[in-house]
Order: structure tokens, then sequence, then C-alpha cells
């Protein structure tokens, strides 16, 4: 399980990108990794762009206060 709550999203544009790329190799099959503040539109695009790398990725965003995107590691 990989949980991403940081940086804030005032630190940089798509601050939480890099998170997948450095950690994809060393992530099981199967893991899954919670992004808060999906609702965000940079979160939002983080995501299209983590698809189009690793088109195997199932997503699915959980509808809270400051949204919670759920993706699952397919290799």
């Amino acid at each position: 399980m990989l949980v991403i709550d940081g940086p804030p999203g005032f630190i940089q544009r798509y601050s939480r990108f890099p998170a997948l790329p450095l950690l994809y190799d060393k992530l099981a099959d199967g893991c899954v990794i919670y992004m808060d503040d999906a609702a965000r539109e940079d979160e939002l695009e983080i995501i299209e762009m983590w698809k189009r790398l690793y088109p195997k990725l199932e997503h699915r965003y959980l509808k809270t206060e400051r949204g919670c995107s759920v993706v699952v590691i397919r290799k």
C-alpha cells in the first residue's frame, strides 16, 4: 500500500506525479495507492498521466470531502 498525502498542492504543479514513476518497480502487482485531495485539478491530471504511462492501472475515484483516488497496480 502506498498513501500519497503530500506534498501540498501549492509547492509546485504536479508535485505528486513523481511518486509512481519513482516507486513503480518496487510496488507489487495488486498494490493499492491512495492519493488524497484527488478532487484538485492537478491530481486529476496526474492520474491521467499515470494511466498513459502505465495502461494497466486500475483507477477508482471516491467522492469524499476532498476526493480520494484509489489506484491498483497491474503488471
